[in-house]
């Protein structure tokens, strides 16, 4: 179970994700621009591979990571994400 981060074709580890914003870690070769970047998340699920496709806009980008803005892409993309966070299925008497 998990999420994946593939930018212009490009797999790109996740730092932070929300329902509006996701930061990566910039692959080599990476130079930014003003256009928009093809943003894909694939979403493995129990016995389902989600591929969602939406336009990244960059909001941010440092030595390490880029942080890239794009719309939601279905209306309970917050949901799935906050399904996808293992930490927030932890009780705390686990940790």
């Amino acid at each position: 179970m998990g999420i994946e981060a593939h930018v212009d074709g490009v797999v790109c580890p996740i730092v932070d994700i929300s329902r509006s914003a996701v930061r990566v870690v910039k692959p080599d070769g990476f130079l930014p621009r003003d256009r928009a970047y093809d943003l894909v998340f694939d979403i493995d699920q129990p016995g389902v591979l989600s591929r969602y496709r939406v336009e990244g806009h960059l909001i941010r980008c440092t030595d390490i990571y880029f942080v890239l803005g794009y719309q939601a892409p279905i209306a309970q993309w917050e949901e799935l994400l906050r399904s996808l966070d293992c930490f927030e299925s932890l009780q705390l008497a686990e940790i």
